[in-house]
């Protein structure tokens, strides 16, 4: 069990996806509008081998149409998004939103379910959404930051070759946030 939430983005291998939910990682999500997107039947197969987590559909420049097509093809538990004008349309449908953006770009009467931000601690916004933080995280700062915030935010990374892969930099960060048994 970790300490704090965690989400790790841009899964796109059937080996970050395990050994994250078995570090016992809350949220895996998978890349789907960019060219370095996952397949929908590629989450799919990957998701078949994988419990105890929630999906994210992640979407840089995606549309609403194509936001909508996504959630037709397999059951996410949370959109992230970039565009903060799909917000109300997005929650009209109950879906669950990760708003991705800057601490200046928040406004206090938008409310959704996460906000995912890569700033500083020292410029993170007053709002009611709980905060992702994605950034810097060393030995010294990880302890403050898992305080300051909600939840971090990491990123999966290529295999080397099928089932070959270097977990080095996503361990050290998972086991300083595990809680002793």
């Amino acid at each position: 069990m970790l300490k704090t939430t965690v989400k790790v983005g841009e899964i796109s291998n059937l080996s970050d996806a395990r050994y994250c939910a078995g570090m016992g990682v809350e949220m895996l999500g998978f890349l789907l509008d960019t060219e370095e997107a996952i397949t929908i039947a590629d989450v799919k197969e990957i998701t078949s081998w994988i419990e105890g987590c929630k999906y994210v559909a992640e979407f840089k420049t995606s549309s609403l149409e194509q936001i909508e097509k996504a959630m037709q093809d397999f059951s996410f538990d949370y959109i992230q998004i970039q565009d903060k004008t799909l917000v109300p349309a997005l929650q009209e449908k109950g879906l669950n939103i990760i708003l991705q953006c800057n601490a200046n770009e928040v406004e206090s009467t938008l409310a959704v379910d996460y906000l995912l931000l890569k700033e500083p601690l020292s410029e993170l916004p007053t709002t009611d959404s709980p905060i992702l933080y994605e950034g810097d995280m060393d030995n010294q700062s990880l302890e403050q930051i898992v305080e300051t915030v909600a939840g971090i935010n990491l990123m999966g990374s290529e295999e080397i070759r099928p089932g070959y892969k270097d977990f080095d930099e996503l361990a050290d960060i998972l086991e300083s946030i595990e809680l002793e048994d």
